[in-house]
C-alpha cells in the first residue's frame, strides 16, 4: 500500500475525535472478527494429462491449504470508521499451479471510510479495500492469485479511492484505483463508474464504464461499457449483462465484446425451493488477419459464487486463464433438504469463439470440454461451516490440441470457522 495512504490514515486516526460527531457515550472498543480456513484438494489428470506439467510434475495432485483472516474494526461515532485486517496463507504440498510448500501474508484490508457527507448519503471510502460492481461480471477481483483453485484463497483487494453515493431508488460508485502488478508489468490507474436503478420492488437496471491508463509493458489502455438487468416474475428469474471493449492494446485497436444471459426457476416459494437455472456466456475471440483486436480482455471478473464468474472449476481454475474467446453453456440445479444442507450439480460445454487464445488454426475444431461439478455445503453453526466438491471435465477435439486426452476430476473438502 502506498506511503501517503498509510499516512492518510494515520492522520485520520488521530485526528478522528476531532472530526467525528461527539459521542454519546465513551468509543465502543476494537471490533475484532476473523476466520480459519482448511482445505484438502486432490486433482486427477490436470490439464486433461498434458505432459506439460507446472514443476515437470505428473498429472496428479495432492495438497492442504491452510488460510487465516484476522480484521480490526473502529468506528468514530456515525460518520468514520477505520478497518484493517491481513490474512496468511500456507499450502503444504504441491498444487496444480506449482506452489509447493510455501507460505504467503499480505494487508488485504486498510480502510478509511467517511458516511454521510454533508448530511446526504455520500460515502468515501479510501485505501485498500475490496470494490464490486453489480455481481463482478466486469469488476470484482483486484488481486491475481495463483495459489491453489482461484476461488479458495480469495485475495480481491484493491488500493483506491471509491465513492458511494443513493438517492432514492439510485445508486451510483465511482473508483480510483492503482493497477495491481499481480496481474504482470501494468502500472498505472483503473477508473469506474457504476450506476444501479431499483426500477420496481422485482427489477433492477445497471450501467458500468471502466477506463485503463496504463504505462507498463502491458501498454493495456482497455475501455469498457456494459449494461445489465435483473428482474423476478413469480417463481422465474431473468437477468444478464452486455459489455463492449474499445480503446488500445499494444498500440492495437480493441473492437470486443463479451455478455451473460441467465433465466432460473423455483419450484416453490422461497430462496430454499429447489430450482434450475441455465446460463449462456460469450466472450469474443480474436479474428486472425485484422488490425484490431477481438480478443475479450476480461479485466477483473470476480468469484462471488460457483460460476460466478470462473466458469467451471477445472476449466476456470486451470484450463482457461482468463473469461475470453469462448462460448460456455451452463444448467444448474440446486435443493437444500434441510436448514443446514444444500446441494448444487452444475454442467457446462465449453467451446472456443476463434481458437486465437490457444494460437489455433481458423479451420481448427471448437469443441472444447465437458465438465460437470457437485458442491455440498453444510452449516454445522453459525460459526463453523464446512463444503465439498467434486468435479469431472472430459476434453473435447480443441483441448485435446492443446492439453491432452484424458478426463481431469477433482476432489476437495473445506472447513471454515469464523469468530
Amino acid at each position: 500500500m502506498p506511503r501517503s495512504a498509510l499516512a492518510l490514515a494515520l492522520f485520520a486516526a488521530l485526528a478522528a475525535p476531532a472530526l467525528a460527531d461527539p459521542p454519546a457515550a465513551p468509543a465502543p472498543a476494537v471490533d475484532v472478527s476473523g476466520s480459519i480456513n482448511l482445505g484438502l484438494f486432490a486433482a486427477r489428470d490436470a490439464y486433461f494429462g498434458a505432459e506439460a506439467q507446472p514443476g515437470g510434475r505428473s498429472a496428479d495432485y495432492h495438497w492442504a491449504e491452510a488460510i487465516g483472516r484476522l480484521k480490526l474494526g473502529k468506528e468514530f461515532g456515525e460518520r468514520m470508521s477505520i478497518e484493517v485486517g491481513g490474512v496468511a496463507v500456507r499450502t503444504q504440498g504441491a498444487d496444480y499451479y506449482g506452489v509447493e510448500d510455501k507460505g504467503f501474508a499480505a494487508l488485504e484490508l486498510a480502510k478509511l471510510t467517511f458516511r454521510k457527507i454533508g448530511g446526504a448519503d455520500l460515502d468515501v471510502a479510501l485505501g485498500r479495500q475490496e470494490v464490486v460492481f453489480g455481481d463482478g461480471f466486469l469488476l470484482g477481483d483486484g488481486y491475481y492469485d495463483y495459489r491453489a483453485g482461484v476461488w479458495s484463497v480469495p485475495l480481491n483487494y484493491f488500493d483506491a479511492a471509491r465513492v458511494d453515493y443513493a438517492a432514492g431508488a439510485w445508486r451510483a460508485t465511482g473508483v480510483v484505483a492503482k493497477l495491481s502488478p499481480s496481474y504482470g508489468p501494468q502500472w498505472g490507474a483503473l477508473y469506474g463508474a457504476d450506476v444501479a436503478w431499483q426500477v420496481a420492488p422485482n427489477a433492477t437496471l445497471g450501467a458500468t464504464r471502466l477506463a485503463r491508463n496504463d504505462s507498463g509493458a502491458t501498454d493495456n489502455d482497455a475501455r469498457a461499457t456494459s449494461v445489465r438487468g435483473a428482474a423476478t416474475f413469480g417463481r422465474l428469474r431473468l437477468a444478464g449483462e452486455a459489455a463492449i471493449e474499445r480503446g488500445t492494446i499494444q498500440g492495437r485497436g480493441l473492437d470486443a465484446s463479451a455478455w451473460h444471459a441467465d433465466a432460473s426457476w423455483r419450484f416453490g416459494a422461497g430462496d430454499d425451493a429447489p430450482y434450475v437455472r441455465g446460463s449462456y456466456f460469450f466472450f469474443s475471440g480474436d479474428k486472425p488477419g485484422t488490425a484490431d483486436v477481438e480478443g475479450w480482455y476480461s479485466w477483473n471478473y470476480r468469484w462471488n459464487d460457483w460460476n460466478q464468474y470462473y466458469l467451471g472449476d477445472i476449466n476456470g481454475s486451470q484450463t482457461f486463464a482468463d473469461n475470453t474467446d469462448k462460448k460456455v453453456a451452463l444448467l444448474e440445479a440446486g435443493l437444500k433438504p434441510s436448514a443446514k444442507v444444500r446441494l448444487r450439480v452444475f454442467a457446462l460445454r465449453t467451446r472456443l469463439d476463434t481458437g486465437a487464445f490457444f494460437g489455433l488454426p481458423a479451420d481448427a475444431p471448437r469443441d472444447f470440454s465437458d465438465e460437470v461439478d457437485a458442491v455440498l455445503d453444510y452449516s454445522a453453526s453459525e460459526k463453523l461451516s464446512f463444503w465439498f466438491f467434486a468435479g469431472w471435465s472430459r476434453p473435447r477435439d480443441a483441448a485435446k490440441l492443446v492439453y491432452g486426452d484424458k478426463d481431469a476430476a477433482e476432489l476437495f473438502a473445506n472447513m471454515t470457522f469464523n469468530f
